[in-house]
């Protein structure tokens, strides 16, 4: 029955997004060559600021720091990608928003930019008081001001990706904690366990261009060249971490705590986890019942491995796909998986194959060496 509930909200949620669609139909836009790329929120400040700190070289001498995650990509067509996205609040669910997108179109007529509001169904103007190849300032409110810096795109070589793989911990707070799996074969699983508008383990099958548009943002983001750890050091913030695999092998593992990666990396991240309020979601129940959002260690002898919430989720995506075999092999690790009942579950393995309970599975690889992490001595 409560199943039965959760599915009606989500039709209902649903049918209340395709009205708002078509009652705020976007107007046709206009583009302007001269504000035509992708830009993000900035501040000015003294030249003398730490170097460690996101910053973006200017004309004129002038320092600019990443202030929010605010961002705007204009195109020539009049179309624009505002990057902070539009909600409404959800009429099913009071204190919840649904989010509407954030593909709009834009105008510039002499000095004003308008920017069609998805949200409200009518045009936010903006007082364009600079306009230059690499600075873009907006006069809003009278007397306020949001000054953007232009992001170069350069995408050539950059690496493409059959899945990535999103994972959030909680807070002190109500930080949504979900498991989010992408894949370019339109493959889409979400694991919302709390804090979520929607919670419970779900599949979709989406439109190609859902990775696509994500994969893009990353590589505008330029993983390669990004660290693997990004550490705000206040304890109780939300970790995001992301794990990119490609030729079925993890390529890369990227973890933010408290929001102090790139902006770029933010607005990709962000854009991957609200996909679950832009599809038709179903039930979702594995072959293998073990999906419980948690975090793994995994023991060989006196030592221990640990796994992040995005590996855990990655290992126990490629055990709940695996083929079953009957083949003896050496069992080096051993490790708990909790099933959605709650029961714990034993599992044996040598990183390639594992056994749970009667039964073997070939994961294909082995997984364990690929992590390209060391094993350490157990605490006692």
């Amino acid at each position: 029955m409560k199943s039965y509930i959760h599915i009606i909200l989500i039709l209902e949620t649903f049918l209340f997004l395709s009205f708002q669609s078509c009652s705020n139909k976007k107007p046709k836009g206009e583009g302007d060559e001269r504000i035509v790329g992708l830009w993000k929120s900035v501040e000015r400040i003294d030249s003398s600021i730490n170097d460690s700190l996101e910053i973006d070289s200017v004309p004129n001498n002038e320092v600019l720091i990443s202030k929010n995650t605010n961002g705007y990509e204009f195109f020539s067509d009049g179309s624009c990608d505002n990057k902070a996205g539009y909600f409404v609040e959800d009429p099913t669910n009071t204190g919840n928003e649904v989010y509407l997108g954030t593909n709009t179109n834009y105008s510039v007529k002499n000095d004003t930019l308008r920017i069609f509001n998805l949200a409200t169904g009518l045009w936010d103007s903006y007082k364009l008081s600079r306009i230059e190849k690499d600075t873009l300032e907006f006069q809003y409110d009278n007397n306020k001001f949001e000054c953007f810096a232009r992001i170069e795109k350069n995408l050539d070589n950059q690496p493409t990706f059959d899945q990535i793989v999103l994972s959030t911990t909680g807070c002190n707070g109500t930080c949504p904690i979900n498991d989010i799996l992408i894949g370019k074969d339109g493959l889409f699983l979400y694991n919302g366990t709390k804090y979520n508008v929607i919670n419970g383990l779900y599949k979709a099958d989406l439109d190609t261009s859902y990775f696509n548009q994500i994969e893009r943002a990353f590589q505008i983001a330029n993983i390669d060249k990004m660290q693997e750890s990004y550490l705000l050091p206040v304890t109780d913030l939300q970790t995001v971490e992301v794990l990119f695999i490609k030729d079925g092998r993890i390529y890369k593992n990227i973890s933010d705590k408290g929001g102090c990666s790139p902006t770029e990396f933010q607005w990709a991240y962000n854009a991957l986890q609200l996909i679950k309020q832009q599809t038709m979601l179903n039930k979702y129940k594995p072959k293998n019942d073990f999906l419980k959002s948690e975090t793994l260690s995994i023991s060989k002898g006196k030592e221990r491995l640990y796994l992040n919430k995005a590996e855990t989720v990655y290992l126990k995506y490629l055990l709940s796909e695996a083929k079953e075999i009957k083949l003896p092999f050496v069992k080096m690790y051993i490790f708990n998986v909790t099933a959605s009942s709650g029961q714990i579950i034993t599992v044996a393995s040598d990183g390639r194959y594992y056994t749970i309970g009667n039964k073997t599975y070939d994961i294909g690889y082995n997984f364990i060496k690929t992590l390209q992490k060391s094993f350490i001595a157990k605490e006692e």
